[in-house]
């Protein structure tokens, strides 16, 4: 039982984490070279 239990907590886990980058509708900003720390900064 205390597997089952484990595998159940893990893949609600997995679940909600791909629910919130769901939500949050991430998306890879414009940008140069280079820039890309900046780039994520302004989004």
């Amino acid at each position: 039982m205390f597997k089952a239990d484990r595998i159940r907590a893990m893949s609600d886990g997995l679940f909600a984490i791909l629910i919130t980058i769901l939500v949050l509708d991430f998306k890879l900003p414009d940008y140069q070279a280079g820039h890309l720390l900046a780039a994520v900064g302004r989004q």
